[in-house]
């Protein structure tokens, strides 16, 4: 799966379809998408990376359960987007089960190379090995 998040009409089917009936605690709309682009962005720039050095920039999403269960499990969604050269990209959309009461999960994942290009830019004392 690979689907351009601007292409919201495919991305909010795609987003429907996962969920099917269970549409309570799963990610429904892609503008939320947009949410977690901006602010796994945000974060780059923290690592002082410029937007022509993220691709391959990976985020994991988990949307959060029940917090009024107290001993099964909520259908909820897990999103995986992946930069491209210049836009994002839902790359995974799967329906899974959570305990409840657990938070939403949002994890940034760097390649290799924008780890580096991050602890020389962050920390310029420290040298990595390779």
């Amino acid at each position: 799966m690979k689907i351009n998040l601007n292409d919201e009409k495919k991305i909010n089917e795609t987003l429907r379809m996962v969920a099917g009936d269970a549409s309570r605690y799963m990610i429904m709309d892609g503008d939320e998408l947009k949410y977690y682009r901006k602010e796994a962005e945000e974060l780059a720039k923290t690592w002082k990376l410029n937007k022509n050095e993220l691709k391959g920039l990976r985020i994991s999403i988990e949307s959060a359960s029940s917090t009024y269960a107290k001993s099964y499990e909520s259908a909820c969604t897990w999103l995986v987007l992946q930069r491209g050269v210049k836009d994002w990209f839902l790359v995974k959309c799967e329906k899974t089960y959570r305990s409840s009461k657990s938070p939403e999960r949002f994890v940034v994942v760097a390649t290799a190379e924008q780890q580096k290009l991050a602890v020389e830019r962050c920390f310029p004392a420290y040298k990595m090995q390779n």
